[in-house]
């Protein structure tokens, strides 16, 4: 909790102890009544912010979304944002995800348990189905959501200026969106040719740049995914040790934007990592309360050897995790 909210449950916790007090009650009256005030005031915080944010310590914060997306998808859903909406729109985006189009709620709340929020503008699943358009159904996909946006009749009307735990922002207003779907599919062309779609994967764009692993192993995806593992590291099995000589922290200490490494063998949930190569991935998130972690990883024996392919693995002890400089 901020300060700003530890002064306001204090100020709250002195009312009632004022209150006690005039009313002459005795002195086990005041300590109830400050702790429940004070678990009252705390859980109410809590059980906001879980269903208004992600928890970014929990999420890896290196996705990617076009600005100029907002305009392609407005313009192909026959939608007329004027400069400053789309200001706006950038802000809660913002707010939201960070921009991240593949963050998914890590949080605990009425929607764990799978409907978590999700993508840039962290649409729960049953929302999101509900305004998607045909065609464009991937709810971590950034194009797919702003599409969605604008499909709401009520889109100039769903987000502004709100005032969240006394912190003035730049929000979903009702908490989301409130009006009917206008189409089923998108009326409109869209226009992506000022979209830079080199190894966009439809959650975040590859850093491919200088990757001189061979493209479609584990080692290619990984390299790419993170942006900023380093090239001749070897094998996947063999990358802990290499780059903790090229200064890395490297640990078994689980953490969002982390290399995890499987050693030549080992378990990666169901399947076993190759016996002589071992394997090496991406950690999108990592839910403490669960013990999970969920990667995303690339490799010959994946439906796309480039990725992404997602998996949840929990024993994320045993695993070794090379950390960003």
């Amino acid at each position: 909790m901020d300060s700003h909210h530890e002064k306001q449950a204090l100020k709250n916790a002195l009312l009632v102890r004022r209150f006690v007090a005039w009313t002459g009650l005795p002195a086990i009256m005041t300590a109830v009544g400050l702790l429940l005030v004070t678990v009252f005031t705390v859980g109410i915080l809590s059980m906001f912010l879980s269903q208004s944010s992600t928890d970014s310590s929990d999420v890896a914060t290196n996705g990617e979304y076009d600005p100029q997306l907002i305009k392609i998808a407005a313009t192909a859903m026959n939608a007329d944002p004027s400069d400053e909406f789309i200001k706006n729109l950038e802000a809660v985006i913002q707010n939201e995800s960070g921009g991240n189009a593949a963050v998914i709620q890590q949080v605990q709340d009425m929607n764990s348990g799978g409907n978590e929020a999700a993508g840039i503008l962290q649409y729960t699943a049953g929302t999101f189905a509900n305004y998607a358009l045909e065609g464009h159904t991937n709810r971590l996909n950034a194009l797919d959501q702003l599409l969605a946006f604008f499909n709401n009749s009520d889109w100039k009307s769903s987000i502004g200026w709100t005032t969240i735990l006394g912190v003035r922002k730049m929000e979903w207003l009702h908490s989301g969106p409130q009006g009917s779907p206008r189409f089923k599919s998108v009326p409109g062309k869209i226009d992506l040719s000022g979209i830079d779609q080199s190894e966009l994967t439809g959650q975040y764009k590859l850093n491919t740049a200088g990757n001189t692993y061979p493209k479609g192993q584990c080692t290619w995806f990984a390299k790419a995914r993170s942006g900023w593992a380093g090239n001749g590291w070897g094998n996947g099995c063999q990358w802990g040790t290499s780059a903790a000589a090229a200064g890395f922290t490297v640990n078994r200490t689980p953490a969002a934007g982390t290399v995890v490494v499987f050693a030549a063998g080992q378990m990666v949930g169901t399947w076993r990592a190759d016996p002589q190569y071992g394997h090496v991935a991406y950690v999108e998130a990592y839910n403490r309360s669960a013990g999970t972690i969920k990667i995303s990883q690339g490799g010959t024996g994946f439906p796309s050897s480039t990725g992404p392919n997602y998996q949840t693995l929990s024993n994320v002890s045993s695993y070794v995790y090379i950390h960003k400089k």
